[in-house]
Order: C-alpha cells, then structure tokens, then sequence
C-alpha cells in the first residue's frame, strides 16, 4: 500500500479555517479506519491562469493551522519562492508546482528541505524532461525527490476537459525507470477535471501497479475552486 496525498486545493479565504481543520480530522479517521497512509496537502500561495481567476491566498497566515495538522498526520504545501520554503520547516513534506517545475533556482533551494519534496509534471513536458528533474535533483543537488504525474496537454482542448491522464508515460516509466515509478504519484484530480472520472481514472493506474496518488477532497465535497473535480471524503472512502 502506498501512500495517499489528500485534501483541499487550496485556502483563499480565512472563513475557509473550519473546513480545512474538518477535512483534515476525517481524514485522519479514514486513514486509521481503513490502515491507510494519507498526507494531508493545501495551498497557501496560489495564483491562476487569468486575472479573473488569479487568488492570492492566505499565504504564510495559514501556517499555523498546517503545522497544526501537521501534529496529527504528513502536511504539505506548495511552494513558488525560496521564503515561502522557509516558513515551511516543520512540515513533513512541500512539492514544487507544474509552472516551477524547471526553475533549477528553486528546485536547488527547495532540495535543501529536511523534508520529503515532490516536483509536478508540467502538462507541456515530455516524459524525458521530467526523468532529468528527477536524475538533476539526485545527482547534482543531492535529494532523492517524488514526482507527481498530474496530466499532460492533447488536442483534447476543451475548458472543461483541462488535461489527459498519461497511462503510456507511466507504463514507459514504468518499464525505463521503475526507480522513478516507485516514487511517482499520479494525481487524479487535475488529470481529469471531473469527479465521475476519477474512480475509474484511479483504478486505471492501480492496474499499472501505481501506488502513490494525490486527490483533491474536501468534508463535503464543495470548493472554491475547481469544483468540478474535488471529492468529499465519503467519496473518496468510497473509491478507495
């Protein structure tokens, strides 16, 4: 059994406090009630792809409640800049976002993290470019590192469609370098953009022997932002 990265996409507004501390404490339960290993993941720094779905986020002010799960369960955030690393140090784990992921600045700092660091496949990079992050962090800047698969661009454009799960990436991964693959989580979520999918997206990947996957979920399933694709937690003890 591998590991499960779960919980919200992120925290842009501070009456979002409950919700978060609530996914967190169900996700606890689900972990200890059915013998999973689940890290708990929110975004505090955000961003967006137009200025009309651009979102600050509650930066550094969630902090306090991450290392406070973080007693609890493996926590997690995203980072962009070097600082935003640092007020980081005593969570379990960071990952580098999919637009970051070729900032060789950033991805020397942040493998100077004491802890776990996984970097996102940009939907744009070829299966190639993204086992030289891999091989670049372990060999020059001495961190084994995880990656996460989280969809790759098609001519499938549609807004609603967002990216394609890479089931053939993964197999050649798989076969080329399963050092890689036993360190690669698939996320889910933003591979497919809707929830219906999911299930099926995951079992997909659970029959290539994928065992690490990262899921956007929260206690009832309602977001702020894309909403399409974020499961509530019975939805998710139910598809794992």
């Amino acid at each position: 059994m591998g590991v499960i990265i779960a919980g919200p996409c992120s925290w842009i507004e501070p009456s979002q406090e409950k919700s978060i501390k609530d996914t967190a404490g169900a996700l606890l339960n689900l972990s200890v009630n059915n013998n999973l290993e689940i890290w708990f993941r929110c975004k505090l720094w955000l961003g967006g792809t137009t200025p009309e779905k651009f979102a600050v986020g509650v930066e550094e002010a969630g902090l306090p409640s991450l290392h406070k799960i973080e007693e609890i369960m493996p926590t997690g955030t995203e980072i962009q800049t070097p600082y935003q690393m640092d007020y980081c140090r005593g969570l379990s784990y960071i990952w580098v976002g999919a637009r970051s992921s070729q900032n060789y600045g950033l991805l020397k700092y942040a493998c100077l993290f004491p802890g776990n660091v996984l970097v996102k496949r940009h939907p744009g990079m070829t299966l190639d470019e993204i086992i030289g992050v891999y091989d670049i962090c372990e060999q020059i800047y001495k961190k084994k590192i995880y990656i996460i698969e989280r969809g790759i661009n098609t001519f499938d454009r549609k807004p609603e469609s967002r990216w394609t799960p890479d089931f053939k990436g993964i197999i050649q991964l798989k076969q080329l370098r399963p050092d890689i693959f036993e360190r690669t989580f698939v996320d889910v979520s933003h591979s497919v953009s809707d929830k219906a999918y999911i299930p099926d997206v995951y079992n997909a990947f659970k029959a290539i022997g994928v065992e690490n996957y990262m899921v956007e979920c929260t206690i009832d399933g309602k977001s702020k932002t894309d909403c399409g694709q974020v499961m509530s937690i019975d939805e998710l003890e139910e598809m794992l």
